[in-house]
């Protein structure tokens, strides 16, 4: 898990363990730029293809949502989430076959 402060720092709590179905996606991370509100989630995809990414409230409400045209091997994507408050949050990456999840938390 992350958490991250109102200046712009984090804390890295653990390395993410990803349940999954398949092995298709792996080492899900999410870390936070010096600028405020950008974000970077990075993953490993064993092919190239279509992905979604969905951020959920701790209501488990869906507040975003994208797509992301993923590479196969390592993957970085830039994410402007200014728009998130104080709180925590659920990341999930899902392409057709498995899923990956990181917890975000806002301080």
């Amino acid at each position: 898990m992350i958490a991250f402060d109102g200046e712009g720092n984090f804390t890295l709590f653990n390395e993410l363990m990803i349940s999954r179905e398949k092995k298709e996606i792996s080492q899900l991370k999410v870390f936070c730029a010096a600028t405020m509100g950008i974000y970077y989630i990075s993953f490993d995809a064993e092919k190239s293809e279509l992905m979604t990414l969905r951020i959920y409230n701790d209501l488990g409400e869906e507040i975003y949502i994208t797509k992301l045209n993923s590479s196969n091997g390592d993957n970085i994507v830039k994410l402007d989430l200014a728009f998130l408050e104080t709180g925590t949050y659920q990341i999930k990456l899902v392409n057709d076959n498995s899923s990956a999840t990181q917890n975000l938390v806002i301080k």
